[in-house]
């Protein structure tokens, strides 16, 4: 046997662009990725070579492999392509091949017309091809969908047959090339549906180069171990599978009497849990937690070295075990590292968990604490059904702590930056289901989208807690905040919150870092709490969102921050106020209108209280609302209220407190005007035809002034039970 390596000197290639179809002509060593820049260069490509590499032209020629394709079910052949394998494109061959009248080898070059040429499209190693020119067509776009999840008897079951899932065959109808690979001791082949793409769907990833995927294949890690000891000359190599569906104990030692425990592998599979009491200080081969949990009831129940891989399944922790850490030894998952720890026993993690495990981690049950700098891909998730989120929290106390994925959080259960000081995540937070918690020992920011997804509300209980950008996963998912702490939105709206038919409801401190932050159609309910801006509000920056007032809200911070959408009073039949406390001369302004009634299963009439120790100004028209309750406006606190808008509320209006500037003669409505304590004062002459016209002005206290420098007229009847104190140049 000769073997000639081809792919060091027969490697040249040339396009024609002027053949119709335009051809190319290549020497067989030239690998196909080598081949296929080329051809791009020249704006040409193949559509029937879909794992470009290392292969050789002169390889995938000789086993008809590596890309075929039939029709897909309505697609057009087009000019220069063809369906099939490489071989039916080829045009000509240059082989060597034996001259009888030389009585030497010798090199010939045949056409497609040949008789011969049949026998050198596929020679299966019978034939030494030098060189061929093959046609080809215009570059298209291939996208590859990879899966591993469905078995191979559904995969590969008759057409007709009735199977709910994806047969072979529907998967050809859809594209016309798919590709399958069975490894040994596998259930699920893995499976990749090849697709002529010219536009990149809004998910895929966009490559220019060929192994593209985080495995090579689906091998069970124990089985290649197997192989490789095997192929290493150890015979005496072991596997101990457990496969139990109930709880169970084993006391005794992982090995025995004549057993080297350094070439035993333990799997533990089925959906038991299986606890391990005894110390195995000799155990140190490759544990696989394929199903169920195995729980270590001692410090050295799986000994202390050797490498734990998670296919499913978990570890679970006791108070004998909480102490050990575990992270060096996780190698090569390929689903979530699951961790369940004694409710009573937190565990720590203070290792590095490595880029060999690619299906992230869980926490089930428990407290657990990441403390190290860890380089896992995949989601850290937090699912706990049981809902107790005092129990089970996840620590973050490292800024790489959750490797490259997202955190995603379930349930009522919680998370926590124990850090000791603030910590800025390169990730996103999605909010899956329930209700989570950030307990807030320290401010956290997620640099990445806060997604709300399933969630029922987030309650962030102390301190900050940061996120990049808020999104949802549907436009009519409402995202309800709770505090008492504080959720600051650091970046613009997501693409689906941005167009929201719902809105954020928030009860605690809700702060504004970016002028986009809510998007342009969420409204926002504030239920109490606080609402602050770290950036102005205001003219361009103005919020154009629906503002539902359900409780007491403050607004605070040094910028000014504008409404210029509608205000509602949401709440059926009580009260409620808006406090501005800005400071640094920072204005509240309402520029829309204002709604004292925007709920209509109300039965009884309110007042919107405008207090705090800030500036508000209300330039919008100020109306009952939705229904013909006469509701009123009040003026509490020490700051300062201007009004300038038509205002058609007939409720009454009160003065207790601080300073109101009026800038127009309905700016107090139509109802009775009620001074008890506080300044009056006008912005313009309110006499003559701008007479405030109310029908009764009612003096409760000693306190009340009428200040200023513009002239007010009241037409209205005087019912005093007080006085009021008359200042300022005005008459």
């Amino acid at each position: 046997m000769l073997l000639v390596d081809t792919t060091t000197n027969l490697t040249a290639v040339s396009v024609d662009t002027g053949a119709s179809p335009p051809t190319v002509t290549a020497q067989t060593g030239i690998d196909l990725l080598s081949l296929h820049t080329a051809l791009q260069g020249a704006g040409l490509g193949l559509t029937n070579c879909p794992a470009p590499g290392a292969l050789s032209l002169g390889g995938a020629l000789t086993v008809n492999g590596h890309g075929t394709s039939v029709p897909a079910v309505g697609e057009q052949l087009v000019q220069g392509h063809t369906f099939g394998s490489l071989s039916n494109l080829l045009r000509s061959v240059t082989a060597v091949v034996w001259d009888p009248e030389q009585q030497a080898y010798a090199l010939r070059t045949f056409q497609r017309s040949d008789p011969e040429m049949g026998a050198l499209c596929v020679h299966l190693g019978r034939a030494f091809l030098i060189e061929v020119t093959l046609q080809v067509g215009a570059n298209a776009r291939l996208r590859c969908n990879s899966y591993r999840s469905q078995s191979a008897a559904d995969l590969f079951a008759a057409p007709g047959s009735g199977s709910t899932a994806k047969t072979f065959a529907d998967f050809l109808d859809e594209s016309g090339r798919v590709e399958t690979i069975l490894y040994p001791f596998t259930d699920n082949p893995w499976l990749k549906v090849w697709s002529v793409t010219p536009d990149k769907p809004f998910w895929s990833r966009e490559v220019s180069e060929p192994y593209n995927y985080p495995f090579s294949d689906n091998i069970p890690v124990e089985v290649s171990n197997i192989l490789s000891q095997i192929v290493g000359g150890n015979a005496a190599f072991s596997m101990l599978t457990v496969n139990n569906a109930t709880s169970g104990t084993f006391a005794g030692t992982i090995g025995g009497s004549g057993v080297n425990e350094s070439n035993l592998n333990l799997t533990k599979s089925g959906v038991g849990m299986l606890t391990l009491t005894a110390a195995n200080t000799l155990y140190s081969g490759t544990t696989t937690m394929n199903g169920g949990f195995l729980t270590l009831g001692s410090s050295t129940a799986l000994g202390t070295s050797g490498p734990i891989t998670f296919t499913g399944g978990g570890i679970g922790y006791t108070s004998a075990s909480a102490g050990v850490d575990l992270a060096s030894r996780f190698k090569n998952s390929t689903s979530a590292i699951t961790i369940s720890t004694n409710y009573l026993s937190p565990v720590t993690i203070a290792g590095s968990i490595d880029s060999t495990n690619s299906g992230g981690l869980m926490l089930s049950t428990g407290t657990l604490t990441l403390s190290g700098s860890n380089s896992y891909s995949g989601n850290t998730t937090v699912w706990d059904a049981s809902g107790n989120y005092s129990l089970t929290r996840l620590n973050i106390a490292n800024a790489n702590a959750l490797g490259s994925g997202s955190l995603v959080m379930n349930y009522t259960n919680s998370f926590d930056n124990t850090s000791g000081g603030p910590l800025t995540l390169n990730t996103n937070l999605i909010l899956a289901s329930g209700s989570p918690y950030f307990a807030g020992s320290n401010n956290i920011t997620f640099s990445g989208t806060g997604l709300f997804s399933g969630v029922q509300s987030l309650t962030v209980s102390s301190g900050t807690l940061t996120l990049g950008s808020l999104n949802t996963d549907i436009q009519s998912r409402i995202v309800n905040y709770v505090g008492p702490g504080t959720l600051q939105l650091a970046g613009p709206a997501g693409p689906t919150f941005a167009t929201s038919t719902s809105g954020i409801a928030s009860a605690g401190r809700l702060l504004i870092s970016h002028p986009n932050a809510l998007g342009p159609t969420a409204y926002i309910s504030m239920g109490g709490g606080s609402f602050e801006s770290t950036v102005d509000l205001s003219g361009s920056n103005a919020l154009p969102n629906y503002l539902y007032v359900g409780n007491v809200v403050a607004f605070t911070g040094t910028n000014n921050i504008t409404f210029s959408g509608t205000v509602g009073h949401d709440a059926p039949n009580a009260s409620r106020g808006i406090n501005s406390n800005l400071t640094n001369g920072a204005t509240l302004t309402l520029t829309g209108p204002v709604l004292l009634q925007s709920n209509t299963t109300a039965t009884v009439a309110r007042t919107l209280d405008i207090g705090g120790t800030g500036l508000m100004l209300i330039s919008g028209p100020i109306s009952n609302g939705v229904l013909s309750f006469s509701n009123g406006l009040s003026k509490s606190g020490t700051g300062t209220l201007t009004l300038t808008g038509t205002n058609t509320f007939t409720g009454g209006f009160t003065l207790s407190n601080g300073n109101v500037i009026i800038g127009n003669k309905s700016a107090l409505g139509s109802g009775t005007i009620a001074l008890s304590g506080g300044t009056l004062q006008a912005s313009s002459s309110m006499s003559g035809a701008n007479a405030i016209t109310n029908a009764t002005i009612s003096l409760t206290g000693a306190a009340s002034m009428i200040t200023g420098s513009s002239d007010i007229t009241l037409t209205g009847s005087l019912v005093s039970t007080g006085g009021f104190t008359k200042a300022g140049s005005h008459t």
